[in-house]
């Protein structure tokens, strides 16, 4: 079993302390950050940017595992930085990997994910972040209601507290009420 969070912190936050436990007798962790196995999980540095922590539970038979994966963001205090650290859609993937670099993606939204559950995060604690749904603002980005069998485009504007802009532009095709739709 897999399970995803995501968690953010300011610049200020350097490392973090984390204390697995298993429920069952002869049971065991792993705790890698970064994809580097740690054994101290007392002061876990922090990067600047995304810090993916992942905490395997292992049952005593050595073969039933539950894993949990922290994506913990740790902001900048920058007042240039005009990116995103993070971008997704909760039950979707787009057609290619999140890069804060690349800002054109593209999702299918099944009827089971509409409402949209838009996770937006910039780089910079100091930067500004808006969200429009074809051309409106959104107030709420963990529901954003797409039309039914329509292209809708979600655009992400950041706002460094310096000056200058970038803008994320997602097309949500929404498969609801097609037969694609699940």
């Amino acid at each position: 079993t897999n399970r995803y969070f995501t968690a953010m912190t300011t610049a200020s936050v350097i490392s973090l302390t984390a204390v697995p436990a298993v429920e069952s007798e002869g049971a065991k962790t792993e705790v890698k950050i970064n994809n580097t196995k740690i054994t101290d999980t007392s002061a876990i540095s922090l990067n600047t940017g995304i810090n993916t922590i992942k905490v395997k539970g292992i049952a005593p038979d050595g073969k039933t595992e539950d894993t949990y994966t922290i994506s913990l963001i740790r902001q900048t205090e920058s007042t240039t930085s005009s990116k995103l650290a993070i971008l997704s859609i909760a039950g979707g993937n787009f057609n290619t990997d999140f890069d804060p670099a690349i800002t054109a993606y593209s999702i299918d939204v099944s009827s089971t994910m509409n409402p949209v559950n838009l996770s937006a995060v910039a780089e910079s604690a100091n930067a500004a972040v808006s969200i429009k749904l074809n051309g409106t603002n959104v107030t709420n980005p963990s529901s954003i209601l797409l039309p039914p069998v329509v292209m809708s485009v979600i655009t992400v504007t950041v706002t460094a507290s310096g000056g200058g802009s970038t803008t994320y532009t997602i097309n949500a095709n929404s498969l609801q009420g097609s037969d694609n739709s699940n």
